[in-house]
């Protein structure tokens, strides 16, 4: 894990709300160079129904677009998420 990695995830720890967190990323996104950005959070209760928070900066059109396709299904990155704790950064 790269440094400006381990001084986000520290900052995140406190953050009082999901909305803070997702400030704190989008504004690490756009130093990275990048002018999107999309977090999620699957909370591990209720073991029944897991509360699941998803917050991205992408437009509205496109959100419908994968809304509307199912790709939240068949994401590589939400099976990463489930796997993973540590951001992921897309290459070229």
């Amino acid at each position: 894990m790269t440094a400006w990695q381990i001084d986000l995830l520290t900052a995140l720890d406190t953050l009082p709300c999901e909305q803070a967190v997702f400030a704190r990323i989008t504004a690490a996104a756009r130093q990275l160079g990048f002018e999107h950005c999309a977090f999620g959070l699957r909370a591990p209760w209720p073991l029944q129904a897991p509360e699941t928070v998803m917050l991205n900066n992408y437009s509205d059109a496109w959100q419908a677009h994968y809304a509307q396709e199912g790709y939240l299904a068949c994401d590589p990155t939400i099976r990463r998420g489930l796997c993973s704790t540590d951001p992921l950064v897309w290459s070229d």
